[in-house]
């Protein structure tokens, strides 16, 4: 059963406030409800008290990493779905990642259609091509 989208926005875990911003707009644009956080902790404290339906999760943040995120998340929320971002290029993060259950992973700067494409096929929403 795919998570409720219509009252559960998708959660953009990012220190880097611009990103967000950009993130939050592009899902906007697809009628796709958003909320960023800088605060990898108060994105947790947050997930255990909502439902989640995807976390799209940076990996090198202040206070904790995205995997470590990822990790904690499996624990509180293990429904929630994981999109990975990052700015290096580290086959073992990808690995590790990949391994803790994210749907996808991403080398900044990604393509926003492509990103889209797994957004709407994690979410099992109308858009993508079959």
């Amino acid at each position: 059963m795919p998570p409720d989208t219509t009252s559960a926005p998708i959660c953009i875990v990012d220190d880097d406030l611009s990103l967000g911003r950009a993130l939050s707009r592009l899902l906007r644009s697809v009628g796709i409800c958003s909320r960023a956080f800088t605060d990898p902790r108060e994105f947790l404290q947050y997930a255990e008290a909502n439902p989640v339906p995807l976390a799209i999760l940076d990996v090198m943040m202040p206070w904790l990493s995205g995997l470590e995120v990822q990790q904690r998340l499996r624990q509180i929320a293990p429904e929630t779905a994981v999109i990975v971002l990052t700015g290096r290029s580290d086959p073992a993060t990808c690995e590790a990642a990949i391994a803790g259950g994210a749907r996808g992973y991403f080398r900044k700067p990604f393509d926003d259609e492509v990103l889209l494409a797994v957004i709407r096929d994690v979410l099992q929403l109308p858009g993508n091509p079959q």
